[in-house]
């Protein structure tokens, strides 16, 4: 029995090497592309992949302009304004991540429609974070809001690749994550 079925691979692997020498392109190639165009065509996988490239985005942009906004517009110290950045670099984002997990968790996981509401919450408080930030010349009410939008981004991020990569069917769960990743 299992000397047939090693027999059938081994036909078949062969006639796969014999279609990508004379083609140049192999069975593997053809499939992704199918997968390719059957992810394009998932909307949750596509607006979930365009948020996160979105919070991304964002939370890169915050964290390089961050201590040349604070030593310019908020005229503060150099040495205070990087202290500030290293700080709520490392905790706000880490502690989002690890308290969001927990929160998530307990509603059910990111499958749950209570946990997927939570995420719209949290991620309604980073944006309301954010709207005030352009307008504060306080230091103190500035660093609480970036505070709270690099937490509440954090809190996000790990239940939202979840939900993503659920989207999306068994066999394209590696291919899905890659390519969100790379976007």
């Amino acid at each position: 029995m299992h000397q047939r079925v090693l027999r059938k691979l081994d036909k078949e692997v062969a006639k796969s090497d014999k279609t990508e020498h004379k083609t140049g392109f192999s069975s593997e190639k053809k499939s992704f592309t199918k997968e390719l165009c059957s992810l394009a065509k998932n909307k949750a996988f596509i607006l979930l992949t365009f948020a996160l490239s979105g919070l991304y985005f964002i939370v890169t942009g915050v964290q390089y302009w961050l201590p040349d906004y604070l030593k310019t517009v908020l005229k503060i110290d150099p040495v205070a304004a990087n202290l500030f950045y290293s700080i709520m670099s490392l905790c706000a984002p880490v502690l989002g991540v690890v308290i969001g997990g927990i929160i998530i968790s307990k509603l059910g996981g990111y499958n749950d429609i209570r946990a997927q509401k939570s995420l719209m919450v949290m991620g309604g408080f980073a944006v309301l974070a954010a709207l005030p930030i352009p307008f504060l010349d306080t230091f103190w009410v500035f660093g609480i809001c970036i505070w709270v939008l690099l937490f509440f981004g954090g809190a996000i991020v790990p239940p939202l690749i979840g939900v993503m990569i659920n989207s999306v069917g068994e066999y394209q769960k590696a291919s899905a994550n890659s390519i969100s990743n790379s976007l």
